[in-house]
């Protein structure tokens, strides 16, 4: 991503949590050869989408940072505590 580059993968779990497809990658069903095949000959003829996809992936990247992570960690436990302090007063 931080490379500015498209990202060609499989959908799964772990990588749809972070890219979105036809946005920052292009995602296609897993053990399906044939669509892979059809949707990176697509991606391979248009120049733009390749180009888009890329920047969107670069954009994203700068979000995501240790401190970015830390921020968003550190505010859920905020707000964890806070409930637990209102739900035991």
């Amino acid at each position: 991503m931080a490379t500015g580059r498209a990202i060609f993968a499989h959908k799964s779990p772990d990588l749809i949590e972070l890219l979105e497809n036809n946005k920052n990658a292009i995602l296609v069903e897993p053990d399906n050869l044939e669509n892979s095949i059809n949707v990176l000959k697509e991606l391979l003829e248009n120049d733009e989408k390749i180009e888009q996809i890329g920047k969107n992936a670069l954009e994203m990247s700068k979000d995501l940072t240790y401190f970015n992570r830390t921020k968003k960690i550190l505010n859920f436990i905020e707000k964890r505590l806070e409930n637990y302090g209102k739900n035991n007063e």
